[in-house]
């Protein structure tokens, strides 16, 4: 009886183990508290207050002067204060902390009889990352040109990156999620945008936050893949009031019809989307709120290929060797003996809403 306790429980472990691959949505805040000596001080407090939320993470340094707070809100700006008996207190603002990766800073503090036009209060800061990775902040998500609205729009920014590829490995060997969950159907709603078949994404890009692309972290929270592990959080609401609203729209008129000094097709398409988000607060300081909602139109040709008509259209690039009397005649004894009515062969749209 107890062997199989004891082994129940370790696949208990091995699961919640698994289910937790991959799905890193916070960030975290580490450094080393020392004087001006270069003397590592213990049991100094350290505060770290996420100004948009008014969340407040306190931690004291341990042996070493060293400090870790972990499971930080991802993003900023951050301030951070430092205090200690005896010693001037120290602050540092305008932090940001990236998804998944850590903010490191070096607290250097004065004795608290040195005047305080005299004392030199320094800082080193900066992200420690666990691997070839990248992060896009919020900024960084508005502003990259994104015509398709996806993530692949941002991700490709990744040094190891060719499109959906990541140091050379296939794409079906990534691993995407969205706020911890996987967002990897490839054949339907999937976390990216402009899905082939007509599916859109399934959170749009304004309402992303930060995204992070892992290669290779040294990392035992994330892995599920060998390609690139993208990993991306939503917006949440702050203490202020926002909101947006926006309109986007592409018709087939974007599009180039010359490669090579050749002249390519050029099919009707549309997209339209419309859409706006609003965050704030419901309790300030505790509880908040975000909510985005978007709404598209989207036309894309059926298919592209025309039937052969001798005279008529020879020479097209689009045409096939499929004769359009034999489809014609097709047609009308389908009509004919099944009453089923085939519709067009060529030329027709794709709605989707």
């Amino acid at each position: 009886m107890l062997k199989i306790r004891k082994l129940l429980l370790l696949t208990v472990m091995l699961f919640l183990t698994a289910i937790t691959f991959a799905q890193v949505t916070t960030g975290s805040i580490t450094g080393v508290v020392k004087d001006k000596k270069g003397t590592l001080l213990t049991g100094a407090t350290i505060i770290a207050k996420h100004e948009p939320t008014g969340t407040i993470y306190t931690v004291v340094s341990r042996a070493g002067g060293r400090f870790d707070i972990v499971s930080v809100i991802p993003g900023g700006p951050y301030s951070i204060s430092a205090s200690y008996v005896g010693y001037q207190s120290f602050n540092l603002t305008d932090v940001n902390v990236p998804l998944g990766d850590k903010y490191d800073v070096t607290i250097e503090i004065g004795e608290q009889e040195v005047s305080l036009s005299e004392v030199v209060v320094t800082g080193r800061s900066g992200s420690q990352k666990t691997g070839a990775s990248s992060n896009f902040s919020r900024r960084q998500v508005t502003n990259l040109p994104n015509i398709s609205r996806s993530l692949t729009a941002v991700t490709r920014a990744t040094p190891q990156s060719n499109g959906n590829s990541f140091a050379g490995m296939n794409n079906r060997y990534n691993n995407l999620t969205i706020d911890g969950s996987l967002f990897n159907n490839n054949f339907g709603r999937s976390g990216d945008g402009f899905v082939p078949g007509g599916a859109t994404s399934a959170v749009s890009i304004d309402a992303i936050d930060q995204i992070q692309v892992n290669i290779a972290p040294y990392d035992v929270r994330q892995a599920g893949f060998i390609g690139g592990g993208v990993n991306a959080v939503t917006r949440r609401g702050t203490n202020n009031w926002y909101g947006t609203a926006y309109s986007f729209y592409r018709d087939q008129s974007f599009n180039g019809t010359k490669v090579l000094k050749q002249t390519v097709a050029n099919q009707p398409r549309k997209t339209q989307i419309y859409g706006g988000s609003i965050g704030g607060p419901i309790i300030k300081d505790k509880l908040f709120f975000f909510v985005n909602a978007e709404y598209e139109q989207r036309t894309s040709p059926g298919q592209i290929w025309l039937a052969k008509r001798p005279g008529v259209n020879d020479g097209n690039p689009q045409l096939t060797p499929v004769l359009a009397t034999d489809l014609d005649n097709l047609s009308t004894f389908l009509k004919s003996e099944y009453g089923i009515n085939t519709g067009g062969y060529e030329g027709y749209n794709f709605e989707t809403q």
